[in-house]
């Protein structure tokens, strides 16, 4: 069998659809997307592979074709075939999500992080939010699911931020995107003052059944202001440090070494460097 052969046979295994004509196969991904092969050398054996953007309304024109890799194996050719099949079904999801195409997913608004298009948050209950991450691994499409209570200390820093915001525009904030750059900015502002942002998470698992992420997304929406009310009145205990803080913080206060009532090493209430 040729290398095409072999990684057609190889791609039908696995439900997915190709054609080959003289040197080069076709892989359709979506109606104005599709991956191509162009062997390069049969002996290898080995093959330039494109991504091929596509008139929607005819597919036979090329809008746009780049090269993005070589397959010099069917393993190669298949992960790669695999990787643009899961890229392109998480972003339908996230699609699906901000144009709010399901009916699981209520009234609720999901909104892209601003620093990561594959993360987005809708605003649930008074204080809450759903947070998704979507991630593409070995082919394979999955979303994790977090909810999560911002506590009064921080619920009044992102206020008084929204209100500067909206007396410096003269408008109130009514999109959640800018609400989301005010969350940003709420955690930038705790940062720099060395304080924690304080809220309460609740990890409600990862699936690859995008399906179920949706059920999952149902649950949340409708345990919002159940959730919140039992975190919020949890019981919450400030850092050992606030009884003897001075006002100011040292450099023992920070990183691995810090003491254990600290912000460093393995507090709970440690600034996260990640968000």
């Amino acid at each position: 069998m040729s290398f095409f052969e072999d990684i057609a046979a190889a791609l039908d295994a696995e439900g997915i659809e190709s054609r080959v004509h003289d040197s080069t196969m076709f892989v359709p991904i979506t109606s104005d997307l599709e991956v191509r092969f162009e062997e390069i050398d049969p002996i290898l054996p080995a093959a330039n592979v494109y991504t091929v953007s596509l008139d929607s309304e005819d597919g036979d024109i090329v809008e746009e074709e780049v090269l993005v890799a070589v397959a010099t194996s069917v393993d190669d050719a298949v992960n790669l075939v695999a990787q643009h099949v899961a890229t392109n079904e998480a972003a339908t999801f996230l699609s699906d999500l901000m144009l709010g195409n399901d009916e699981r997913l209520g009234d609720v608004e999901f909104v892209p992080d601003p620093g990561n298009p594959f993360e987005v948050m809708g605003f649930v209950g008074e204080t809450s939010t759903i947070h998704l991450s979507i991630s593409t691994t070995e082919g394979t499409t999955s979303v994790a699911v977090e909810f999560e209570t911002v506590l009064p200390e921080t619920k009044a820093l992102i206020d008084d931020i929204q209100a500067e915001v909206e007396e410096n525009s003269g408008e109130p904030i009514t999109d959640d995107a800018m609400l989301e750059i005010v969350i940003q900015e709420a955690k930038l502002r705790s940062l720099e003052m060395g304080v924690p942002y304080m809220s309460e998470t609740l990890q409600l698992g990862e699936t690859e059944d995008l399906d179920r992420a949706l059920d999952i997304i149902s649950l949340a929406i409708e345990q919002a202001d159940d959730w919140e009310a039992e975190l919020l009145n949890r019981d919450w205990e400030l850092p050992m440090w606030e009884d003897d803080f001075d006002g100011e913080f040292s450099d023992d206060d920070f990183g691995p070494d810090a003491d254990e009532g600290g912000l460093g090493g393995n507090s709970p209430f440690a600034p996260n460097f990640n968000d």
